[in-house]
């Protein structure tokens, strides 16, 4: 297997490519050609909205399943777990654009997954096709692949360290780029994540110390204090709130 840039050949037949692109901060838009997961549950702090080029897939939220087909957009609400389980990676292409909740919390609010077919998916196209001329800035595409590694492995035991070796890019300077355009650090970011995370499965009434072990925190005080410094309140009030409302 040779890997050149996002090309992964193998018997010289392209295995998949990835583009990215940073339109503005809080925008992102992601191309993939056959491209081979983990396909994992994971989650996107973004709204996602989705268009299948190419192929078929069933998509898991929970314990749903969706089907979606070439020509479907696709709406995934912020921080939606969901599994992607393509029929064919070699008849599989997408193109996902990922939209920071600034943009629109105040006035719209997404709550469900849907599907849009037929004319009003013309529309997206013709914006998509638009903002992805020239999607091969490698230098954010790095950055990229570095914060979707995350999204996917935000659970796992994961520091500056093992992105360095990883990815091959100075921790230092992975942090300054990191925070130049996603206003983060690697660190804090995957730390949103496991909160948010924590959060759902409070919704579900998963005790306290067991969200501990599942999500890595070293203890409950640092679970406590970080969900706390995120949400104005304690895991335990939190769950009282929620128990009050059902």
């Amino acid at each position: 297997m040779v890997i050149i840039g996002k090309y992964i050949m193998n018997s010289n037949k392209i295995k998949y490519l990835k583009i990215n692109k940073s339109i503005m901060e809080g925008i992102e838009i992601k191309q993939c050609i056959r491209k081979e997961q983990s396909y994992k549950k994971h989650v996107h702090k973004e709204l996602s909205i989705g268009l299948i080029e190419m192929g078929a897939t069933v998509v898991e939220f929970g314990n749903e399943s969706y089907r979606f087909e070439k020509n479907d957009l696709i709406i995934i609400p912020p921080l939606l777990s969901h599994r992607c389980s393509p029929d064919d990676i070699d008849q599989w292409q997408f193109i996902m654009v990922y939209i920071d909740p600034k943009y629109y919390e105040c006035k719209m609010e997404f709550t469900k997954v849907t599907k849009i077919q037929g004319e009003a998916v013309s529309g997206f196209l013709d914006f998509i096709t638009s903002m992805s001329y020239g999607m091969n800035n490698m230098r954010m595409e790095e950055l990229l692949d570095i914060k979707e590694y995350i999204d996917y492995h935000f659970k796992e035991e994961l520091s500056l360290h093992d992105l360095e070796k990883m990815f091959g890019i100075n921790k230092f300077t992975l942090i300054r780029k990191f925070k130049t355009f996603f206003n983060t650090t690697p660190s804090a970011y995957k730390l949103q994540l496991k909160v948010a995370e924590a959060k759902k499965y409070l919704d579900k009434g998963v005790d306290v110390f067991e969200i501990c072990e599942e999500m890595g925190f070293f203890d409950q005080s640092h679970f406590i204090r970080e969900f706390k410094k995120m949400n104005g309140v304690s895991p335990m009030e939190y769950k009282k709130i929620i128990e009050e409302k059902s």
